[in-house]
């Protein structure tokens, strides 16, 4: 949020995310998902990994959208993801 002096008005901005459940003992800090033509691959903290390893609550959200698509998931603290997704 900033304040425009010329005019006094406030400007703010939003972005829709996404909750998920993380597992306390999973030490990812970010994971990346995409299913295209059936197929999901994962990225975990940069390197990319079998989708199975991808948390379950994320796996969750990408699955909740029908055809090709796509999630970013970013650790909020210990018990938590906040993420994206789109659509391909």
């Amino acid at each position: 949020m900033r304040r425009d002096d010329e005019d006094g008005l406030w400007r703010i901005a939003a972005v829709d995310v996404l909750i998920a459940a993380a597992a306390p003992d999973d030490a990812s800090e970010r994971v990346d998902l995409a299913r295209v033509g059936g197929e999901v691959t994962a990225t975990v903290d940069g390197d990319e990994a079998d989708p199975d390893r991808a948390p379950r609550g994320l796996l969750d959200l990408l699955a909740h959208l029908d055809g090709d698509a796509a999630l970013t998931g970013e650790r909020l603290d210990e018990t938590t993801w906040v993420a994206q997704r789109w659509a391909l």
